[in-house]
């Protein structure tokens, strides 16, 4: 090994052949001859005195450094097929000195060989590095390559990359936009983690795992997610200040410890069904989320998930979640747990004061101790079913329940008037509250009284379901109408005759020369009479003529609806 550490620092020093970047090549020849400078032969564990050429070429095919004249290295990867490229060497003393390009095209081939690598490191540290383009002959990019490239703007990048390692780009603060190669399957841990000018990143479909803090205080406010992903893990998100929105696409089963923690501007937030489990501190920062839908079949909610989401309000936690975790620090104001849910924990909302209205579900049958605030019990009210555990929690702890029905006697009643017929009679009935229009039979049923004679009838509504109370509304039950009503004209006269209504106490009649009876005279007649002559007419003049008959009952007067004709004078 002390003989290989010699020859590889002799190498360094003391050949110079084309990295094929910026230069034309040198090709290694066998016609070179090792020469060790007297200083360096005697440093410790340098190139023993009297190695030739032939012990070198022996060290390179065994996958030691190619240095190149202008600072660059490669190296024969382990199948011997291609090269790796190294990075910027100028010397073993200035290991990873700031190499002076911006701007470089990494060539497709070194010495023969195609470059079918990137170095882990291999350009980690240069501040002055702007731009690098990757042939396409590159498979393999190892980690930290780019690390804390604080000027780099742009890596261009092939499509026959398929591994790129961690921290790719971690630290590099220029870094605006890129576009990772279609046969990617992973972005890797901390891969643009602290990449604080990132805004735009197309990540291809290919990509089934983002890895830990992945995204960590990146800039993009918004980024499109690729539809084959399993898993958001730890961190991806943390820190991304800017971002507005995101869909959690459907094949996603967990969103990882503090994944969007931090993310202040987050407004939106897409999740589907088959998603399983949110962390521990998923969401804790987003200061700016107001809503979250989270859907049936998710099974784990962590702690603190939802802590410090100030405008977050209101929040429905799925009837399929079995683990609950607390919810410290937030401004929750209601909290809804739906059908399903069989337990609540101790101390899960124990942090909640600014709690108002919870709705627990009768299939709840295990609250744990400190639910809730105690200092609160006088503004929350618990909703859920009469008779369930949860009203005898909410009066165990001094909390008012509300078993969820909704009182009718403020409803709005309309009913319509009904012809009297002999029988008992119902009537169309409308109930509504607000602007909803409550269903018969379902929120409400009705009974009759007083409902067969002439006079006022007596519906009364009483609530179904969860509504409750009753309401009590009179409807009229009118005479009959006239009928076989006939006119004869006479001089300056009309004789009008009309059949007997049955029970009717008289009539009214109404006549004059306008057919909207603007003008019209009236005449009463007696029950018994069945004929009237109108007199003192206008000769040969067009009169119109209207009768109804009248019942009154306990003083009042109900009338049966008009019956019209008309007739000329002679």
């Amino acid at each position: 090994m002390k003989r290989f550490l010699s020859i590889f620092l002799f190498l360094l020093l003391t050949l110079t052949m084309c990295p094929g970047v910026l230069a034309e090549a040198d090709v290694l020849s066998g016609a070179v001859e090792l020469t060790v400078p007297e200083e360096e032969a005697a440093l410790p564990g340098f190139a023993d005195e009297g190695d030739t050429y032939a012990d070198f070429v022996g060290e390179v095919a065994g996958g030691e450094f190619f240095p190149g004249k202008d600072g660059f290295s490669y190296k024969l990867n382990a199948d011997g097929t291609g090269m790796i490229f190294q990075g910027y060497y100028e010397t073993i003393q200035d290991y990873r000195k700031k190499m002076p390009y911006t701007r470089l095209e990494i060539p497709a081939e070194y010495n023969g060989y195609p470059v079918v690598g990137i170095e882990y490191m291999a350009f980690a540290y240069q501040s002055n590095l702007e731009y690098v383009k990757l042939p396409d002959t590159i498979k393999t990019i190892e980690h930290s390559a780019f690390y804390d490239c604080s000027a780099l703007k742009e890596v261009v990048f092939p499509d026959s990359v398929q591994t790129i390692g961690r921290s790719l780009f971690s630290g590099c603060t220029a870094l605006e936009s890129v576009k990772l190669p279609k046969k990617l399957e992973r972005i890797e841990t901390f891969m643009f983690s602290g990449c604080s000018s990132l805004k735009r990143i197309e990540i291809p479909d290919s990509v089934t795992t983002i890895g830990r803090y992945a995204f960590s205080s990146c800039a993009m406010e918004s980024l499109r997610l690729p539809a084959g992903l399993t898993a958001i893990e730890e961190g991806t998100f943390n820190n991304c200040a800017k971002l507005k929105s995101i869909d959690v696409p459907k094949g996603v089963t967990t969103i990882g410890l503090g994944a969007f923690k931090g993310c202040a501007s987050l407004e939106s937030v897409g999740l589907h069904a088959g998603l399983v489990e949110i962390g521990n501190n998923a969401f804790e920062n987003c200061a700016a989320l107001k809503k979250i839908d989270l859907p049936e079949g998710l099974k784990t909610v962590g702690r603190a998930a939802f802590k410090a989401c100030d405008a977050l309000k209101e929040l429905t936690i799925p009837g399929t979640v079995s683990e609950l975790g607390e919810f410290e620090g937030n401004s929750l104001e209601k909290v809804t747990l739906a059908p399903g849910i069989k337990s609540v924990g101790a101390y899960v909302f124990l942090f909640a004061n600014s709690l108002k209205d919870m709705y627990i579900p009768a299939s709840v049958k295990e609250i744990g101790d400190f639910m809730f605030p105690p200092e609160i019990a006088g503004q929350l009210v618990i909703h859920g079913e009469k008779g369930s555990y949860a009203e005898a929690y909410a009066k165990a702890n001094g909390v008012t329940f509300d078993d969820g029905t909704i009182d009718l006697s403020g409803a709005d009643v309309t009913v319509k008037a009904q012809v009297y017929t002999g029988e008992a009679l119902t009537t169309d009935v409308t109930v509504k509250l607000g602007k909803k229009t409550l269903t018969k039979g379902t929120d409400y049923t009705v009974k009759y009284s007083d409902n067969i004679k002439v006079g006022k009838a007596t519906v009364k509504i009483k609530g179904k379901g969860k509504y409750s109370g009753t309401v009590k509304k009179t409807f009229k039950i009118n005479p009959k109408a006239v009928t076989k009503l006939a006119l004869k004209a006479g001089s300056k006269k009309l004789t009008v005759t009309w059949k007997k209504v049955s029970g009717a106490s008289g009539y009214e009649i109404q006549y004059g020369t306008k057919k909207d009876f603007s003008n019209a005279k009236k005449a009463k007649v007696k029950k018994t009479e069945v004929k009237t002559t109108l007199k003192k007419l206008n000769a040969k003049k067009k009169y119109y003529v209207r009768i109804r008959a009248y019942k009154t009952v306990s003083g009042k007067k109900y009338y049966s609806k008009w019956v019209n004709g008309s007739k000329k004078t002679k």
